[in-house]
């Protein structure tokens, strides 16, 4: 029996990266997920890899409508509702000189309010067809966030920073009715955005791994396996920040810099 045996989870941004790679996981150990995107023909092909045990849904999370109706057909036709994942994100770049209004709305949209959309549609869902289980929401925020700071980053710091604080609001108002909520906060990713958006070059990707105090950046389902941990196996905690970067924030601003060479004078 898997870990998710029997359970029915919800997941966004599924057509790519993290998301995709959590779906595939949740399905590995057993669970019906709902994968969610933009993306309509990449969420039917994830079906067409993955099985019937991934039911695509095209959804933009920033419309608070649309994801109330989704909500509510998740709950008419499933006997229970048992684990969300919020994965979307949009990196903005610049600092807050660069940041207009229009910049500073879209990223509140997608990082921020669509967590609020997809938590605020969920939780009386979830709370309705289980009032007496384990339940588990799992949002996505980042390390470079109230967590660290980096360069030319404002409104995407500021945006996964509010999905911190969001996540320890809502684990304090709910968890006597049994939920757990909590987020991951990754490093850099090779994801296909990073890859196409970023990492356009084979120096501008040395410099992102060497930010890592491990040397390279992390795979996709490196982090969909901590948020498997999290729905699966974490169920004394809520309200916290899991934090998966490779040693980023610990080797920021000179720690742990050390050469190969001078670190084994002492070996």
């Amino acid at each position: 029996m898997g870990r998710l045996s029997d359970k029915v989870a919800v997941a966004t941004a599924a057509a790519q990266g993290i998301g995709r790679a959590a779906v595939k996981r949740f399905v590995q150990e057993g669970a019906t997920v709902y994968a969610c995107d933009v993306q309509e023909d990449k969420i039917k092909q994830l079906k067409i890899e993955v099985g019937d045990a991934v039911i695509p849904v095209t959804l933009d999370v920033t419309d608070a409508l649309a994801v109330r109706n989704f909500a509510a057909r998740v709950e008419q036709e499933q006997k229970t509702i048992d684990l969300l994942f919020n994965c979307v994100g949009h990196v903005p770049e610049g600092t807050i000189h660069e940041c207009d209004d229009a910049q500073w709305h879209r990223a509140i949209e997608i990082n921020t309010k669509s967590v609020h959309n997809m938590c605020k549609a969920f939780i009386p869902r979830m709370d309705a067809k289980n009032p007496e289980g384990d339940k588990c929401i799992v949002n996505t925020a980042s390390v470079a966030s109230s967590v660290l700071a980096t360069a030319n980053r404002y409104l995407y710091m500021v945006t996964k920073g509010a999905v911190i604080a969001l996540t320890k609001s809502l684990a304090h108002d709910h968890v006597q009715l049994g939920f757990r909520i909590n987020c991951v906060c990754p490093g850099t990713v090779n994801t296909e955005s990073w890859r196409n958006e970023r990492a356009t070059t084979p120096e501008l990707r040395q410099a992102f791994e060497a930010r890592q105090a491990m040397g390279r950046v992390a795979t996709p389902e490196e982090i969909a396996e901590l948020v498997l941990y999290i729905a699966a196996e974490a169920t004394y905690t809520t309200g916290e920040e899991f934090i998966i970067d490779g040693g980023w924030r610990n080797s920021a601003g000179g720690i742990g810099t050390a050469s190969h060479e001078d670190l084994r004078r002492y070996l």
